[in-house]
């Protein structure tokens, strides 16, 4: 028996040997099999990541095209820009003149720039005398005179524009800041305006807005000028007047002086 145990015994032994080389065996087959999975994705992760290459260069390739594009048409854009505003620019500075501007700065000219990939449009301006110039008309001018600028600047471009949607120029409270002398030039500047467009004009001041009336009064038949007065306020809005201005009545006298 004992014997029969000790042989029993050995037989194990070499079993448990047996098995553990089979374990190992199949770890390692397990491992290779893991190896070659792995070396397959990374295959298959290489030629994708090639292919994202390819993509990335060819956006790059368009991204450079479509920048040149978007500068060529800038500069296109801009020429146009600046042909245009060399046209204006004349019209401008009649505009300009009938609003008595600065006694020394009384040319301007227009300049377009690009800021943050939008266009700008800038005055400039000059005193022929003296060869000066100022591309800051706030440093130069008056707040009064800024107000004339951007006024002038406003109905040049708007009497410029060869169509337009609503043949309209409309100005909220444009005498901010405007002294006697520019109050008139921009009464003045209403008038002859007035054939061209029609003007809406709002103003807080109640005389502008009587001169306003009697200068823009209608001129010709067909012509109308209406005055709408906010005053006071309630719960349902304000308190609205309107009234028509009746045209000129009297009649125009000329006046011959002998010497």
């Amino acid at each position: 028996m004992i014997a029969e145990c000790n042989e029993r015994n050995q037989r194990l032994i070499a079993h448990r040997k047996s098995g553990e080389r089979l374990v190992l065996n199949l770890a390692r087959e397990a491992a290779k099999s893991r190896i070659g999975s792995t070396e397959n994705d990374l295959q298959d992760a290489k030629k994708e990541l090639a292919a994202h290459q390819l993509v990335i260069k060819s956006r790059e390739l368009t991204g450079v095209v479509v920048n040149q594009l978007l500068d060529e048409l800038r500069e296109a854009a801009s020429r146009v820009a600046v042909d245009r505003l060399k046209q204006i620019e004349p019209f401008l500075q009649r505009v300009y003149a009938r609003i008595d501007p600065h006694p020394a700065f009384r040319v301007v000219t227009l300049a377009t720039r690009f800021s943050r990939g939008r266009g700008r449009l800038d005055a400039h301006v000059r005193d022929s005398e003296e060869g000066l110039s100022s591309d800051s008309p706030n440093a130069v001018l008056s707040s009064s005179q800024l107000n004339a600028l951007a006024v002038s600047l406003f109905l040049s471009l708007n009497l410029s524009l060869p169509r337009l949607p609503v043949q309209a120029a409309l100005l909220d409270d444009p005498i901010q800041s405007l002294d006697d002398i520019n109050l008139l030039g921009l009464v003045d500047l209403l008038r002859r305006t007035k054939d061209k467009r029609q003007l809406l004009v709002s103003t807080h001041d109640h005389r502008f807005g009587k001169l306003l009336a009697r200068k823009l009064r209608p001129g010709r038949e067909g012509q109308r000028t209406s005055v709408i007065e906010l005053s006071g306020w309630a719960r349902s809005g304000p308190d609205v007047r309107q009234y028509e201005v009746e045209p000129e009545s009297a009649v125009l006298k000329l006046v011959h002086a002998r010497q």
